[in-house]
Order: C-alpha cells, then structure tokens, then sequence
C-alpha cells in the first residue's frame, strides 16, 4: 500500500501494535560505547539476513491484555516503554512475516504489513515482537528480556548447582550482561511469574532449547556473544561470583 506523507501522518497504531521504519531491509548493526557492536547473526537464509533495527515512527495506542481473549491479547502484561523516535531491535522472524516478498521474494507473506510513502518502507509490528531500544550509546531489553553473556566450560568448573539441575545435560550458563523490566503477568500460567529479579553481573542458568530464538538470535559484542532471554527461561540464579545458588526459580 502506497499512502502520502499526509496519510502517514495520520495513521494511528492499533493497541498491542507499532509502526516501525526499518533502517535497512537487511540486517544492520547498533552501536555502543566503546566502539562495541551488536549485531544479529548473518546466514544464507532470506530469514535471517531481514533488517532487525529500526525507528519507532507510532506507538501503540494502548497494549491490551486479557486472559479470556487470548486472541487479540497481549502474551504477557507489561508497560509501554518506547517512545516515537527511539531506535529498537526486533524479531527478524516478526519482521519477515510484516514486509512480505520485500524480505524474501520467494516466500512472500500473504498477508503483509508494510506501507510505502516516498519510497521509504514502514510496517506494523506487535510490541511484543520488540527486544530492546537504544537511546545514545544505552540499551534497554524490553518485554522482560536480559541480555546475557554465555559462559563456557572452564568458567562453569566452580558453579555450584542443586542435584537436580546438575543432571540436566541441556542446561547453559551466562553472565548477566543487562537487563530491563519484568513481565507483570503472562497470558498462560505456566508462566505465572518472573521469579526473582536478576542484576547485571549475575550468573543464570537455562534451558538450552526452551527458547529457539536464543539459539538463532545471536549477538555479538566484538570478540562476546550476547544471548536474549526472557527470565520465564531461567532456571536458576547465582548471585555474584560466590558460587552459592540462590534460588532455583522453574516457573510454577
């Protein structure tokens, strides 16, 4: 759909939903201080080399949340934390589904969500298809992300775990690299709660296949790794370096 700028102007996002400007198609990468870049992982795939930055140009008009219509509702209740103009990462898969055949030609969506005004793309996203906003050189995970730096097995040596958690070959461990507001409530009650809160610098224990994108959303920080997860995942906490285990946190 091709509209004027004075038809842009006054489009207003339905609730749950935000009008995006990607910065590019395909994939971009956000700036930190230091020189640090995040970007999302590359591959052949159409899927994920779509642009996963972009400017905020609508809010929604309101994120509604209700478990009896599961349908039009929010998967979890949390607030509104962007503003027009700020810069956000998404879901590439979100993204992909909303530009159609400008993402992948040979899989076009049938049922795109993209507008065209002076030959500049915007689409329509979920706000829960958002990870984080960038504003300057700081990030913020929203929709109860933690972003999370992996660990490996030389680092794991001195962790200590409960029984139960031990046996469980497909568990990994990360370094709490940021984190951003928890989830009030989710729509299923598997998920009833966050557990307890989690700080940067944090040692987290989760499920190596509980969350996909996890395996595919991959950052990078210069020579790091950055995982997005949300803290419904987390099996454990272990606070600071001191090795105790403060408390196994399975959703209920």
């Amino acid at each position: 759909m091709k509209l004027s700028r004075e038809e842009l102007n006054k489009i207003k996002p339905i609730s749950n939903y935000c009008l995006i400007k990607p910065d590019k198609i395909i994939n971009d990468v956000i700036n930190l201080k230091g020189g640090i870049k995040l970007f999302a992982v590359g591959n052949f795939e159409p899927l994920f080399n779509v642009g996963v930055i972009g400017e905020v140009i609508r809010n929604p008009l309101g994120l509604y949340f209700d478990k009896d219509y599961y349908d039009s509702s929010m998967p979890w209740d949390t607030e509104i934390e962007i503003y027009e103009g700020c810069t956000v990462m998404y879901n590439y898969y979100a993204a992909v589904q909303a530009l159609g055949h400008l993402a992948d030609p040979l899989n076009p969506e049938k049922n795109p969500r993209y507008i065209i005004c002076e030959d500049e793309v915007y689409m329509f996203l979920k706000y829960s298809d958002l990870i984080l906003k960038k504003e300057g050189d700081d990030i913020t995970p929203l929709n109860g992300y933690v972003l999370c730096e992996p660990m490996y097995d030389t680092e794991k040596t001195k962790i200590l775990l409960p029984e139960h958690l031990r046996k469980k070959v497909s568990l990994q461990y990360a370094k709490v690299y940021k984190t951003g507001s928890r989830i009030k409530e989710y729509i299923e009650d598997a998920y009833c709660r966050d557990g307890n809160e989690v700080r940067e610098g944090d040692t987290i224990v989760f499920k190596k296949f509980n969350n996909i994108s996890i395996e595919w959303d991959t950052h990078r920080v210069l020579d790091k790794e950055l995982y997005r997860i949300q803290r419904r995942f987390i099996e454990a906490i272990i606070k600071g370096n001191t090795g105790d285990i403060q408390k196994d946190i399975q959703p209920l």
